[in-house]
């Protein structure tokens, strides 16, 4: 069971919400609440890397991490941009029931990418996405699969990759080091990218990525 099996299953079924939810999870490297967090006032698409950077929320340390996400290279399925465009369209994820006044709660909460996580605890969330996990895998293997597997996942295929520096895979994971060469993998844009390459299927994560002409 891999990354892609999952998401081309979740394709097949109109499943764009849920598809939405792992992939941003996996290439983000993030815990399974974490998703919930999400907010479009701190995304930043930046025509000169065609990578979309956002700021991911770290539930576990309470600090926020820059990350980033990509056209996937070889599975449309997989792609960041292809769940989120579907969850938006077909799914109605732009629709607002009330965005309220100016700095109101409801204001506030229409900024989140996934309105119907914002209200959920953190376990809650982490749990739905188990299930969608374990939904579209064989009985004997669901004990196995969690939703802390998209971020074992993700951190295995960075550590096995010989392009991926120890510093590159720490930055996009948002974990905190003994050392203080943690403190410039917090900060720095430019330390995120070559991992989100990686996961995105680039076979040379130190290019600039492409956006789809097709």
């Amino acid at each position: 069971t891999d990354m892609t099996s999952l998401c081309k299953k979740l394709f097949s079924q109109n499943r764009y919400t849920e598809l939405a939810k792992l992939t941003v999870t996996f290439n983000g490297i993030g815990r399974g609440g974490e998703c919930k967090f999400l907010n479009y006032r701190s995304w930043y698409f930046c025509n000169k890397f065609n990578m979309l950077f956002v700021q991911w929320f770290q539930r576990k340390n309470l600090k926020t991490n820059p990350s980033a996400f990509v056209p996937d290279f070889e599975n449309p399925e997989n792609c960041v941009f292809l769940a989120l465009g579907c969850y938006w369209s077909v799914d109605h994820g732009l629709e607002r029931e009330d965005i309220g006044a100016p700095n109101s709660p409801e204001f506030w909460k229409s900024r989140y990418l996934f309105q119907d996580l914002h209200s959920m605890q953190d376990r809650s969330v982490t749990t739905q996405l188990s299930n969608t996990i374990q939904s579209l895998i064989v009985a004997e293997l669901k004990a196995f699969y969690s939703a802390k597997s998209l971020r074992i996942g993700a951190m295995t295929m960075l550590a096995w990759d010989p392009s991926i520096t120890y510093e590159e895979a720490v930055a996009l994971g948002g974990w905190a080091t003994p050392s203080n060469r943690d403190w410039y993998t917090w900060i720095y844009l430019v330390a995120v990218i070559p991992p989100a390459l990686a996961l995105a299927g680039y076979p040379d994560a130190r290019v600039i990525p492409y956006l789809p002409s097709t």
